[in-house]
């Protein structure tokens, strides 16, 4: 887990060491230390090992060599090998199973359209949301994006009053749901170390802001200022989220757009 020049894996693109690590994940100082060297005198606990894989990111391979190494520990003279390990990413195998269906979902919908796990990562997306980033690089963690990435804070019109203070409850509502899930840790982590995100954790506090019918401005990329209006739903698959975003250069509420009602008669919308 370490390289030649003895510098540790870079924890989700974030240069984490060692110290960080252990932080980040509330252990005493010197456990990823010792996990990292291979000085645990028995097998350390799947816990601790499945929160190093999934903040590090490791692929299903790297979780496997990881088990069976550290599974050793303790007894190099064990002539079985060691059990094979649980999946890494339990509630990874039902959204496999629907990310087919998903993405075959996401391509009709002619706004932007994308699907989220329980940590906001990003699982299938349409091409009408790639454009709503620089370059259509779509980020891997919608949720860090929004909070951290300094494009954010472009694309994402007046983010310090009309963003920041609904996308702030999200990340404490998924840490609540999920307090040892590393990754999100990871974020809360990274939000803490910046002043301005961190007095908004503590000024927002756990108030649930839920983007359903949500307005907000953007910038966007390729088709300039406007308004987004946020349309989310769950799906069947744990922690699953299907979010529509519908792109205008007029306010929704605007009293120039209307809507047709089922009988044709022309709504304010």
């Amino acid at each position: 887990m370490e390289d030649a020049h003895g510098r540790g894996r870079r924890a989700a693109g974030l240069g984490c060491s060692q110290e960080m690590i252990d932080a980040i994940l509330h252990w005493s100082a010197g456990t990823y230390e010792r996990l990292e060297n291979n000085r645990f005198h028995s097998a350390p606990p799947e816990q601790l090992l499945r929160q190093v894989a999934q903040l590090l990111g490791f692929d299903d391979d790297e979780w496997r060599l990881l088990w069976y190494v550290t599974q050793r520990t303790g007894a190099p003279s064990r002539a079985e090998p060691p059990s094979d390990p649980p999946p890494l990413y339990p509630q990874r195998e039902a959204a496999r199973r629907a990310i087919d269906r998903w993405q075959r979902a996401v391509d009709q919908v002619r706004a932007s359209a994308y699907v989220t796990d329980w940590r906001w990562n990003v699982l299938v997306f349409n091409q009408e949301w790639a454009r709503s980033f620089p370059r259509c690089v779509v980020p891997r963690n919608i949720l860090r994006w929004m909070l951290l990435a300094a494009e954010a804070r472009e694309v994402l019109g007046d983010w310090e009053s009309c963003w920041l203070p609904a996308i702030v409850p999200q990340l404490l509502v998924a840490r609540a749901k999920h307090p040892d899930d590393p990754v999100l840790a990871s974020i809360e982590y990274d939000v803490l170390a910046d002043p301005l995100l961190a007095a908004a954790l503590h000024e927002f506090g756990p108030v649930y802001a839920h983007p359903s019918g949500a307005v907000r401005p953007v910038n966007h990329p390729e088709d300039g200022p406007g308004w987004v209006e946020m349309c989310p739903s769950s799906l069947s698959s744990p922690e699953a989220q299907l979010m529509i975003v519908i792109y205008s250069t007029e306010h929704p509420l605007s009293p120039s757009r209307s809507t047709q009602t089922p009988e044709g008669d022309s709504t304010p919308h």
